[in-house]
């Protein structure tokens, strides 16, 4: 079984998360979420058009993207943060995974233990495909149109698609 073939068997749910194929570790990571979510930290509603970000088309772009240890916006630092990278994004239901190649044990090991699940960082540089309007409480509802770059898929602790549940963004078998 090549790598392909594996991150095939993964995403159905015939190979567990996370294997081994010779010196390989493939990892079964969601991308994103769509709906309605609330990122805590910015005291924010994020809504996300499944018909946009539960795409194939979606997907595809997903492709290739790098996975980094929790997000940065200074490239040098993504570069250092660099875990893996996704190898096979496809459409779940109303969200896109990924299989995942990981290149050191110990950050299979980090995610064990405490970086359990995502956060994709996505750019939108047309203004028109965000939306944001400011509560009277405040809080922030922000509406995201389709993203220009698909930058980068964070591991972190608690990811803003578990939805105020526990963390799952990262399926560990």
């Amino acid at each position: 079984m090549n790598e392909r073939e594996a991150a095939i068997a993964m995403a159905e749910g015939i190979l567990p998360s996370p294997a081994r194929i010779g010196d390989l570790t493939l990892v079964k990571m969601r991308i994103t979420g769509s709906g309605m979510s609330y990122r805590s930290g910015l005291k924010e509603y994020v809504w996300r058009e499944p018909e946009i970000f539960a795409t194939q088309e979606f997907a595809d772009r997903c492709n290739g993207i790098p996975v980094v240890y929790e997000h940065t916006d200074d490239q040098n630092q993504i570069v250092e943060r660099i875990m893996g990278t996704v190898i096979y994004p496809y459409v779940d239901g109303d969200e896109v995974w990924g299989i995942v190649r990981i290149f050191l044990e110990h950050d299979i090991d980090m995610m064990v233990g405490s970086h359990t699940s995502t956060s994709p960082a996505v750019v939108f540089l047309d203004p028109a495909e965000i939306n944001v309007t400011k509560l009277p409480s405040g809080e922030v509802v922000r509406i995201e149109g389709r993203p220009t770059i698909i930058d980068h898929l964070a591991v972190v602790p608690l990811g803003v698609w578990d939805k105020g549940t526990d963390p799952k963004g990262i399926e560990m078998a």
